[in-house]
């Protein structure tokens, strides 16, 4: 998760929602690729809805948060078990707070 919500951000953070903490932050798989490739950003067909749910599911995450997904993304997401939450606030602690919260709730 960056601040920018999307899934073209250079890094991608990683949260341990239970604890609410940052557990790492790595280099967005497809900004990868781009640099390998040569590409510019703005590329279209750049595999996205595939990369990063695999890419997601091989870490293995539960919630994917950006500011919005594309069909494909979305679609690949659920196909693999992992819920898309575009949340209303775009500051990292508020989302958090909210994922924490929640899954205390489903938890208790």
């Amino acid at each position: 998760m960056k601040k920018d919500w999307k899934c073209l951000e250079k890094e991608i953070d990683f949260y341990r929602f239970s604890e609410g903490t940052l557990t790492e932050i790595v280099e967005n798989p497809v900004m990868r690729k781009i640099k390998l490739d040569k590409a510019s950003e703005g590329a279209r067909h750049l595999g996205v809805g595939h990369i990063i749910p695999a890419f997601l599911k091989q870490k293995s995450v539960d919630v994917f948060v950006t500011h919005e997904f594309g069909k494909n993304v979305t679609d690949n997401l659920l196909a693999l078990g992992i819920t898309p939450v575009v949340p209303h606030s775009r500051n990292i602690d508020e989302i958090v707070e909210m994922l924490k919260q929640n899954q205390q709730t489903v938890i208790a």
